[in-house]
């Protein structure tokens, strides 16, 4: 019998494939509580706005999980998204707050996939491997990391908040 933690990552990994890989709408509205509260500066408030945005995107959009961890009702999953008409991959930190088995919130942290090229440790950002990219990003290193560290600001902020409220 799984625990409520290992049930809990479970449940997002599976929605996640459900949205994003299969893109299956419908069986996805399971996952979503349809008072989904969006903190993601890249979404539109609610389970409509991350439907609405999935739907934009190109079919070609893939989601890659990889190290996951649960704490109560908390999961966070580091990913990557790719294909999706950008440049460059996207790494994600998803967080995502569950409650009797739904997804009610979510924050995120989301960076640029580095290059090979790119990266002063010379390791991938995510996996084993570094991922494909259409091109290297444009913007200097210095303006992307402040970019980097506004968002993890915000994250840490919203998770304070949220911490606060849903304990």
């Amino acid at each position: 019998m799984k625990t409520g933690e290992e049930a809990n990552k479970t449940l997002v990994l599976e929605a996640f494939d459900t949205l994003f890989n299969k893109r299956d709408y419908k069986a996805a509205e399971r996952f979503w509580s349809p008072n989904y509260i969006q903190h993601s500066a890249h979404i539109a408030p609610g389970r409509e706005g991350l439907f609405n945005l999935i739907k934009s995107l190109p079919p070609t959009l893939k989601y890659e999980p990889g190290t996951i961890v649960a704490e109560g009702d908390f999961v966070i999953v580091h990913g990557r998204f790719s294909d999706f008409g950008q440049p460059v991959n996207w790494i994600a930190a998803d967080i995502l707050r569950i409650e009797s088995g739904i997804l009610v919130e979510h924050w995120d942290v989301i960076q640029d996939e580095a290059t090979r090229e790119s990266s002063k440790s010379g390791l991938p950002m995510f996996g084993e491997k570094f991922g494909r990219s259409l091109q290297t990003n444009s913007k200097p290193t210095k303006e992307r990391n402040m970019e980097t560290k506004t968002n993890v600001a915000l994250v840490h902020g919203a998770l304070a908040h949220g911490a606060t409220n849903h304990t």
